[in-house]
């Protein structure tokens, strides 16, 4: 497993929403060991915002997007930054 140094933007949101954060942290771990040894080339900093908004500080909803990026991370993508076709928000960036 690898240790993923959290921006501050994500490290900032995670404390603000979530009462549990260590089991987070282990959550985006696993993920983040997965898109590795998957060679996925998207910026995981993307990916880890896009669950993060989408979830809507909702474990119930993180859980599912967890999945959604393991699935396919581009329709997680999709999802998160565009709004009828069209790109309203670009998660490269920080919240």
């Amino acid at each position: 497993m690898s240790i993923y140094k959290y921006p501050t933007d994500i490290l900032k949101f995670l404390e603000n929403n979530f009462l549990e954060i260590e089991s987070m942290f282990e959550r985006i771990e696993r993920l983040v060991d997965f898109l590795e040894d998957h060679e996925v080339k998207e910026s995981k900093e993307r990916i880890i915002r896009c669950i993060l908004f989408l979830s809507s500080a909702n474990e119930n909803l993180f859980l599912q997007y967890i999945e959604l990026a393991r699935l396919d991370y581009r329709d997680l993508i999709y999802l998160a930054e565009y709004e009828d076709e069209k790109q309203v928000r670009n998660f490269i960036n920080s919240f």
